[in-house]
């Protein structure tokens, strides 16, 4: 788990990775965080990784909207 203040944007960002976010569902820690967070003005925001490599994803995520929307790349 990765956390980083914003303080700019007065968010709180939370990282985990799909294991450690099982974890934390089946503990229910999130809940205290998020208190944390509302009690100090922060907005939680969490990120949560997935089972796919990052690059191709992104890539296929890319050529289907090319695809879908040829002008909007032109």
């Amino acid at each position: 788990m990765q956390l980083y203040k914003n303080a700019e944007l007065k968010m709180f960002e939370i990282w985990l990775s799909k294991k450690e976010k099982e974890d934390i569902d089946k503990k229910g820690k999130l809940n205290r965080l998020f208190e944390l967070c509302n009690e100090f003005g922060y907005r939680p925001v969490v990120y949560v990784s997935g089972n796919s490599d990052l690059m191709s994803g992104t890539t296929e995520i890319l050529c289907r909207k090319a695809k879908e929307n040829p002008t909007a790349s032109a």
